[in-house]
């Protein structure tokens, strides 16, 4: 306590002035600052006390960026001859008093992270979206209401500025200060390169890229104990007929690692395939990461995973779920080169076994036999990729009417 009194008596001298003119705004001023103190939403600034007998050294910690916060020289003997470090409070940690902002926070994961939040003690959510809340989403609410939490929708497009500042706006002047913020934000348009123009490629890029900027730079100034970009293992691995959404992720990635040389709060998450929430949930495209050996994960593992790389100090954490001998097979990159040494067996055994049979079954055949032994490989994995029985297939259905999108051609073109 004897901390709390002394940052309570500094600012009741910086209100001695008005203890004649309005005496009640200041006893209501002190008693608020000494319960918000006391709660533990208010912390002093970190700093390392030196006496002045050690100036000479406290200058060169300084100058050596050794020290954490400020450098304090203090009379007499208060801090006992010793350098004395005051921590700040923990980062990465959700407190009561504090406000938590979720961007893309009406979808599926951001539903998902308000309830997390509110297990952990958070009080005060907003979730912003573009759109008007679901039935669903309204549902999940009044839920996390009923749990105790003040939960607040709001309509804004993220990319756009005057939303965001009219957002940031309202957090300031009805809520408890901002204490983190969530950028789930996102939305897919896949396609082949040749596909992608500039409206294709820029309508990705907004929510991710704008967004995220617009975040940085309206929170660079505030005290935030969390700020965790929902970015994608497309922009670690590569994502075929995703280039936009992956350069998109790669730069919540290089924004994260900035804010960290900044020394603000910065994370950004390379999530794998969500399994019920996400953008990847449903359809094809869960089929399609599925058959690249990227395997969907349950919401509750997803949570756990959460958990896990909120405790890690690295700005950029990979989490998913992994066919690891089928992920090395298709995405040959010297980030897996440890992991391929130690699958190699494995996967030469799929990988170069098959090829070369096929190569010495073709050069025995006549030509019309070899026409008919490809015919039926090309029957074979267009049923794997469509996910259907082979018979299914006849050699002269046109691949239009099969149902044949850009990432299963993708896929196609690279079989196993």
């Amino acid at each position: 306590m004897g901390l709390l009194k002394k940052n309570i008596a500094f600012f009741a001298i910086d209100l001695i002035p008005l203890l004649s003119e309005q005496p009640a705004i200041c006893r209501e001023l002190l008693g608020e600052l000494t319960r918000q103190l006391e709660a533990g939403a208010l912390q002093p600034l970190p700093y390392v006390a030196f006496p002045m007998t050690q100036a000479e050294q406290a200058f060169r910690t300084m100058a050596q960026a050794k020290h954490l916060g400020k450098i304090v020289l203090v009379a007499g003997d208060e801090v006992g001859g010793e350098p004395v470090q005051i921590a700040p409070r923990p980062r990465n940690t959700v407190r009561q008093y504090g406000t938590y902002l979720i961007t893309g926070g009406l979808g599926g994961l951001g539903l998902l992270l308000a309830g997390w939040l509110v297990e952990r003690g958070a009080r005060h959510i907003v979730l912003l979206g573009r759109s008007a809340p679901s039935h669903r989403a309204l549902e999940e609410v009044a839920s996390l209401e009923i749990r105790g939490a003040a939960v607040h929708i709001v309509q804004a497009d993220v990319a756009v500025a005057a939303d965001m500042r009219g957002v940031f706006d309202r957090v300031a002047a009805e809520l408890p200060p901002l204490a983190g913020v969530f950028h789930a934000a996102g939305i897919l348009d896949d396609g082949l390169l040749p596909d992608l123009n500039t409206d294709r490629v820029c309508r990705v890029l907004a929510p991710k890229v704008e967004g995220a900027w617009m975040l940085h730079c309206l929170t660079r100034q505030l005290d935030l104990d969390l700020f965790v970009l929902f970015s994608s293992v497309a922009s670690v691995l590569g994502s075929p007929g995703q280039a936009n959404y992956a350069a998109a992720n790669a730069f919540l990635d290089g924004l994260a690692h900035y804010r960290h040389s900044q020394g603000l709060p910065a994370l950004a998450i390379n999530w794998g395939a969500w399994a019920e929430a996400g953008m990847a949930a449903h359809g094809r495209q869960s089929d399609h990461l599925a058959a690249l050996g990227m395997l969907p994960f349950s919401p509750s593992f997803g949570l756990q995973l959460l958990e896990q790389v909120l405790a890690e100090s690295d700005p950029q954490v990979a989490a998913m779920q992994a066919d690891w001998s089928r992920l090395v097979q298709h995405f040959k990159l010297p980030l897996l080169a440890e992991l391929a040494t130690e699958l190699d067996g494995e996967i030469d055994a799929t990988q170069t076994g098959p090829g070369l049979a096929l190569q010495a079954q073709l050069r025995i055949l006549n030509e019309a036999e070899r026409r008919a032994a490809i015919m039926e490989l090309l029957q074979k994995q267009l049923a794997n990729v469509l996910r259907t029985p082979i018979n299914t297939i006849h050699p002269e259905q046109p691949l239009s009417e099969l149902g044949i999108d850009s990432l299963m051609t993708v896929e196609l073109v690279k079989p196993d």
